[in-house]
């Protein structure tokens, strides 16, 4: 989880693929998805957040629309999504969450 999710994934070596071996891959898949809903997304202030805001509305589109895309083209959404969050701090709200 550390190499994909960390600095939002925003950094230059952030893991885009995982090979698995194909006997352990349902049980791969089902906990690494179990982690990654277990991330918590907020104030990057706040010590206990993992993942804060990207770092503008412009990425936050472009990285929204890579979502949706793959979703339109037959991918499996097991964590998150392109919709901003709603469980957030009112301050948070305009926010560039994923």
């Amino acid at each position: 989880l550390f190499t994909i999710f960390s600095i939002n994934g925003e950094r230059c070596t952030a893991g885009s693929r995982i090979f698995i071996q194909q006997s352990i891959y349902p049980e791969f898949v089902k906990r690494f998805a179990e982690r990654a809903n277990r991330l918590r997304v907020g104030d990057p202030t706040d010590p206990n957040t993992q993942i804060g805001a990207l770092i503008s509305q412009q990425h936050w589109e472009k990285v929204s629309g890579y979502i949706r895309l793959g979703i339109e083209e037959g991918a499996t959404l097991l964590a998150g999504g392109p919709d901003k969050p709603t469980d957030l701090p009112a301050h948070l709200k305009g926010g560039n969450f994923l």
